[in-house]
């Protein structure tokens, strides 16, 4: 498997990250995701989501 890293300057706050990644955390635990059971943290999941997410 080849890996590819990817450097990019993403056009939002730090306050937006943490706010998805609270959002996400939350959510997990309503779901009651197990901790370790997801390829992504909750951060690295918040602001992948936030960046492909259209801003309106």
């Amino acid at each position: 498997m080849t890996s590819i890293t990817y450097t990019a300057v993403l056009d939002f706050g730090e306050e937006t990250a943490e706010a998805m990644t609270r959002l996400l955390r939350e959510h997990r635990k309503r779901l009651g995701t197990r901790k370790d059971t997801r390829a992504l943290g909750v951060f690295k999941q918040g602001v992948c989501g936030v960046a492909v997410a259209p801003a309106y």
